[in-house]
């Protein structure tokens, strides 16, 4: 992606095997699992907002943002191995060393001249919580509190419910929506020898007082399994989290289905940059830079609060329709390749990811 640095960190080479501060006892795979912050010096901006998130599968995502450039992040993917107190991540679908790290006295050491270090994060939840779930193939995530529980579905897949105080870890193939479909509320019913659930999604704004966050939906969830005498009943907050490949700059190529006019002369390529971590749209429609939120719904997203400047210029037509559709309703979008279009009954914007 555009306007990102890469960090670059001078490999050491280790041997040897250490043992954690507490005397006598080895690091483990678990000692390390979780996700990691720290700010980081950067020579060609004024620091970098560091996050690492190491998973059980030996996975690991970086968030890496640009104290600068809001709004500019990069995210990475690949696996990591442990061997004594050395981390070693690997870049995706590579066996070369990335990066290397020094596990040490509950932090994370950085090897390279200046001695920086990741602590592991104190938030109930980091920016990249939610695109680590995205990047996993989950479309909706919700929890609640008083009971503790949660609920991840992908829409492909299933639906799996986690409630530690009474030991459930539930699964099951996702049925359809009974309810309208308007989107406002989604209703799925399942019914098998085994279990009974009834899992409703209503579109209402939900604040979870634990979190500190705003969502997008209300959950209620009565389940049955076959072991209980009573069903419980789990209510909570979540949202959808949008396909993980929207991360990214998009470059317009067509409005419906028309290439765009090559005797318009822009100012710059009119494009969107779709932000997952922040929830946030920027780019140029033609005449004008615009920035808005975005929320999502099962494969579709809708862009609010938009605004931007109000520049005259020759590109004024195109941009007028680039604004309606984009700012019209619900925006199904679909991939091809390197493609992606965004539609309603307005009309279909053609993109071209960025290089």
């Amino acid at each position: 992606m555009k306007y990102f640095y890469y960090l670059s960190f001078a490999i050491i080479l280790f041997s040897g095997c250490k043992t954690s501060q507490k005397t006598g006892e080895k690091i483990s795979e678990q000692d390390v699992l979780a996700t990691w912050v720290g700010a980081i010096g950067c020579d060609e901006c004024s620091g970098i907002n560091y996050e690492l998130t190491l998973l059980e599968n030996n996975k690991y995502y970086e968030l890496i943002v640009h104290q600068d450039k809001a709004g500019n992040e990069l995210i990475k993917k690949g696996e990591w191995r442990l061997k004594g107190d050395i981390l070693t991540l690997y870049a995706s679908n590579s066996q070369d060393e990335y990066k290397t790290l020094e596990v040490d006295n509950e932090k994370l050491l950085l090897t390279g001249p200046k001695n920086e270090s990741l602590e592991k994060s104190s938030k109930p939840r980091t920016s990249s919580y939610y695109i680590n779930k995205a990047i996993k193939g989950i479309d909706f995530t919700g929890s609640g509190h008083h009971p503790q529980w949660e609920i991840d579905i992908d829409f492909d897949e299933n639906i799996h419910i986690q409630y530690p105080d009474k030991r459930i870890d539930y699964s099951t193939p996702i049925p359809e929506n009974v309810a309208d479909n308007s989107g406002n509320t989604l209703i799925y019913v399942v019914e098998s020898e085994k279990s009974e659930l009834t899992l409703t999604l209503n579109k209402q704004e939900c604040f979870d007082d634990q979190l500190k966050e705003t969502f997008d939906y209300s959950i209620t969830a009565t389940l049955k399994l076959i072991s209980m005498n009573e069903p419980v009943t789990l209510e909570g907050c979540g949202r959808f989290l949008g396909d993980y490949r929207l991360h990214d700059i998009w470059v317009l190529t067509e409005i419906n289905n028309k290439p765009l006019d090559p005797g318009i002369v822009f100012k710059q390529s009119p494009f969107l940059e779709l932000n997952l971590t922040q929830r946030h749209l920027t780019g140029f429609t033609g005449c004008n830079r615009v920035k808005g939120n975005l929320s999502f719904n099962q494969s579709s997203l809708i862009v609010t609060d938009i605004s931007g400047t109000k520049m005259s210029c020759q590109a004024e037509s195109l941009e007028t329709q680039f604004s309606e559709i984009l700012t019209f309703g619900v925006l199904d979008y679909n991939f091809d390749k390197r493609n992606m279009t965004l539609q309603n009954k307005r009309g279909k914007l053609t993109f071209k990811k960025v290089d």
